[in-house]
């Protein structure tokens, strides 16, 4: 019995690790961390829309920091995985 309650919780954790790393993922990016700071001075002039939530606020900024920066929301992700083949060690030429 105890080797089965075991796994239970072993299987709770390992779907909260899966459901949490895309959150972990977009909390890193660019789009986040800028969108953040802005929020955070909106908030603290008292400047934000009434009524807006994060979730709203995050959407349209997520979208022109797209448009400006020519890149989308999650884009540490793939700026993350390009640094990483390249520097990839390569064969010498012969």
């Amino acid at each position: 019995m105890h080797a089965r309650a075991r796994l239970i919780v072993l299987s709770l954790f390992a779907s909260i690790a899966i459901i949490a790393s895309p959150a972990a993922e977009a909390a890193k990016s660019p789009a986040m961390t800028a969108c953040s700071g802005q929020w955070d001075a909106m908030k603290k002039a008292d400047k934000l829309p009434k009524d807006q939530t994060w979730a709203q606020f995050w959407s349209q900024c997520s979208k022109d920091f797209a448009a400006k920066n020519g890149t989308d929301a999650t884009a540490a992700k793939s700026d993350t995985s390009q640094k990483a083949s390249d520097t990839t060690p390569k064969e010498p030429k012969t």
